[in-house]
Parts: structure tokens; C-alpha cells; sequence
């Protein structure tokens, strides 16, 4: 389940993200595309403009997912060198273990150590986020309190199976407010987006715990939990949630650098090309669900537009 919290300081604009199980929505109706990640199905509870606005925040995280820039946020992340606009410190990744209430640990590369290869946890954790699964998008008449959206499935490993996504009503229609209100700057779509990325990492197994790190399987006795731990430890340390916070930060970053995200025209997103650029590289970011994406001319994949030779500036940053 997503819930709100820290995440309103991560971009230009929302709140926070966490995964639960929940109940189905409906039966699936509407094939959207056949993307190289799977085929994106609405299911019949998103009707209208719900689900317009949600498909098109999917087209954000998985666009965004599949650049170069969400993996090198993912590794600063994973290794807890993210620093966020508020200041706070995202990271290092703790593997979260909820035995006791919902099954096994998260997908690890070795058993006891949580901070061991994290080179290839991080490898591991982007590639499960670029899937190639189906996915299906559910709108949740849910009232479930601080929640934007949940996992019907629950938390767990779904292999090459569908992965399923819900995101609550009430939220979707706010958000979408906010993409009507600033269709420039994405905001409503970055933190949608940021939700969806949370909930498909519980469709491959990954965990946060209801808050600090003993609920995650960490004593609190000797020789003890990790020192930060408290009510919102798990927003700094696990997948679930370092996934929502590189979607967001990369969507809110990339409209204050690179200016309108739809820049590029239809299919592509105007994200930044890596982070600390002075000034900012941003280039066209391909969807990858489009079958001919546009040749590499300034890196990082697509046609840069802005900061090469030649090409006028990207808009710097605000101070």
C-alpha cells in the first residue's frame, strides 16, 4: 500500500507511497497498448477520464523506469547517497522481511547480510521494475485511510504473470486536478506515477513493513535495528519505496530542468539525462512500449534537444 508521508518534498508537488494486498476491483476490460513491458489493460472501474489520466501516468513510470537516469537514482539510492529537495537522505536498502504477517523475505542475492551486493540487488530490483509482465490497472472505490494505492495480489512474486495495480479513486481525481491545473510541470502524473512503480515492486516481492525497521525483521534488542529507525524508516530503506521517490524526483527534477516533458511530441517524455548536470543535459526519452523509438543523438537514449553542441540551453534549475 502507498500511503502518505514524505514524498511532498520530492518533486514539485504530492506526497507519499505503500503497498498492501486488496480486494479485486472488477473484471479487466480495455487493452491500451501492446508495450515491449507487457500489455497495459484498464479494468472497467476506470472509466472517462480516470482512466485516460491513468494510463497516461503509467506511460510516466514506465518511460521513466526504462531511462538510464532512474538507474543511476536506484543505485544512489540503494547505497544511501540520494539526497532529497527537503534534505533527507534516501538509503542504503535494507532487505525487509515480513515472514510472520506476508510471506517471504524480499528477492536477495545473499541471505542474512541486507547490505551485501548491493551492486546486483540494485541490478536486480531495476530489472524487476522494467518487466515484461501485463499489467493491469484498477480504480479503487477504497476508503482505506492515507492509502493512494495498493497491490490486489499482495505482496509477492508473480514470475512472468500480470501484474496488478490499484489506485484509489479519490486520489486519481485530485491528481488529475493538478495535471489539468500545471500540464507543463507533469504534476498529478509524477506522483501517480511514482505509485504505480511502488506497487508493481510488491508484484516481485518486495516489502517495507509498517513503518520502523523491527517490522522488517530487525531485533530490537542487541544487536539492534539500523540507528534511524523510526515510524518512517521504511521510506528511506526499502525497494517499494526508493522506487516511488527516483520516478517522482526524476519527473519533478526534468520539468524544472528541461521544461515542458512534452517537449518531444507524442510517445516521449523531455527528461533530464543525469543528475548534478551544469548545465542540465535533458534529452527525448523514448516509451518503450513504442516500437521505433527515435536514434541516439546526445546519449542516454532518444534525440537530445537541449544542452549539446549546437542546441539551445535547458532551462537551469531554480536556485
Amino acid at each position: 500500500m502507498f500511503e502518505r508521508r514524505f514524498l511532498a518534498a520530492v518533486a514539485l508537488g504530492g506526497a507519499a507511497v505503500a503497498g498492501c494486498s486488496g480486494a479485486d476491483a472488477g473484471e479487466r476490460s480495455t487493452t491500451q497498448e501492446q508495450a515491449v513491458t507487457g500489455t497495459v489493460t484498464l479494468d472497467a472501474s476506470c472509466a472517462g477520464s480516470r482512466g485516460t489520466f491513468l494510463a497516461e501516468a503509467a506511460r510516466y513510470e514506465r518511460t521513466v523506469v526504462a531511462s538510464p537516469v532512474f538507474e543511476a537514482c536506484m543505485d544512489a539510492a540503494m547505497n544511501g547517497n540520494l539526497t532529497m529537495p527537503d534534505g533527507s537522505v534516501m538509503g542504503p536498502y535494507w532487505q525487509c522481511s515480513e515472514k510472520a504477517a506476508t510471506g517471504p523475505d524480499d528477492p536477495a542475492w545473499a541471505s542474512g547480510d541486507p547490505h551485501a551486493n548491493l551492486a546486483q540487488q540494485t541490478a536486480l530490483a531495476v530489472s524487476n521494475a522494467r518487466s515484461h509482465n501485463d499489467l493491469s490497472l484498477f480504480c479503487a472505490n477504497d476508503t482505506i485511510e492515507n492509502a493512494y494505492g495498493y497491490s490486489p495480489l499482495g505482496v509477492l512474486d508473480v514470475g512472468a504473470g500480470a501484474e496488478e495495480v490499484a489506485i484509489v479513486d479519490r486520489f486519481i481525481d485530485a491528481y488529475q486536478q493538478d495535471a489539468i491545473n500545471d500540464p507543463e510541470h507533469a504534476l498529478g502524473y509524477d506522483f501517480i506515477a511514482g505509485v504505480i512503480a511502488h506497487e508493481v515492486s510488491h508484484n516481485h516481492n518486495y516489502h517495507h513493513g509498517g513503518g520502523p525497521a523491527e517490522d522488517c525483521g530487525y531485533s530490537a534488542g542487541p544487536p539492534g535495528p539500523p540507528v534511524d529507525s523510526d515510524v518512517a524508516w521504511r521510506e528511506r530503506h526499502t525497494v517499494p519505496y526508493l522506487e516511488a521517490a527516483c520516478v517522482q524526483l526524476i519527473i519533478g527534477l526534468s520539468a524544472k530542468q528541461c521544461g515542458d516533458l512534452a517537449f518531444c511530441g507524442q510517445d516521449q517524455l523531455h527528461l533530464m539525462s543525469y543528475f548534478n548536470g551544469s548545465p542540465p543535459l535533458c534529452y527525448c526519452a523514448p516509451d518503450p512500449s513504442n516500437p521505433s523509438p527515435p536514434a541516439s543523438s546526445g546519449g542516454g537514449g532518444g534525440e537530445m534537444r537541449c544542452g549539446g553542441r549546437g542546441l539551445p540551453p535547458c532551462l537551469a534549475p531554480d536556485p
